[in-house]
């Protein structure tokens, strides 16, 4: 939309350069007609007009200036929307690394606490570990489960947010 904002200023700002034209008209015309008992009668006319402004008290020429400003203001706004839009996209696109490097870290996170879970059972069923520490490590186990569906939620959503900023509206992810 912004794009056309401007093609619909440069078109506004070149039109307002037709008052300092001249303007000019021609017109034919042919009749013909029947006079009776002496045949037909035929005419014929042409003529040509032409009018230029000389000076109309500065409106022309203010009024070209207003359109050329117009003009800049659209070019402005066109280069900020976009700049908009490039930032936009370049965000999404960091946010949708990031969150895929937090998901390669929340399953390597994971491994860990299983491991450390699997471990930690084995000395209690041997006897060796109190019950207190097994809770502690399975909470810490089910704690970087759910990180990890966040995490992965996160790339759904910054892969939504990257395709909307491309102009995709489609939910396909």
């Amino acid at each position: 939309s912004s794009e056309k904002s401007v093609q619909n200023a440069r078109l506004q700002y070149r039109s307002s350069f037709t008052i300092f034209l001249p303007q000019i008209s021609a017109s034919v015309s042919a009749s013909q007609g029947d006079s009776g008992d002496s045949g037909t009668s035929s005419s014929y006319s042409y003529g040509f007009s032409g009018k230029l402004s000389v000076f109309s008290g500065f409106a022309d020429t203010s009024n070209t200036l207003s359109k050329n400003i117009q003009l800049k203001t659209a070019e402005v706004e066109y280069k900020k929307t976009l700049s908009d839009v490039i930032f936009n996209v370049k965000k999404s696109f960091y946010e949708l690394l990031w969150s895929q490097e937090s998901v390669e870290l929340a399953k390597e996170i994971l491994n860990r606490r299983t491991a450390n879970y699997e471990l930690v059972k084995f000395k209690y069923d041997a006897g060796r570990e109190d019950k207190g520490s097994l809770l502690r490590v399975e909470a810490d186990k089910y704690q970087a489960e759910y990180e990890l569906s966040k995490a992965k939620r996160k790339v759904i959503s910054a892969s939504r947010d990257l395709l909307r900023s491309i102009g995709d509206d489609s939910n396909d992810v």
